[in-house]
């Protein structure tokens, strides 16, 4: 699991797309199953 830390004003603008890059990269370079996506 990830954990992000951020100011809410900050950081809920790019939630989805900071997920995203997160999935991607987990996928990428861990090669991580996409259906391994945890929700937030």
């Amino acid at each position: 699991m990830v954990v992000i830390y951020g100011i809410n004003e900050l950081l809920n603008p790019i939630k989805a797309q900071l997920s995203e890059v997160i999935q991607a990269s987990m996928t990428d370079v861990l090669g991580l199953p996409e259906s391994k996506r945890c929700a937030s």
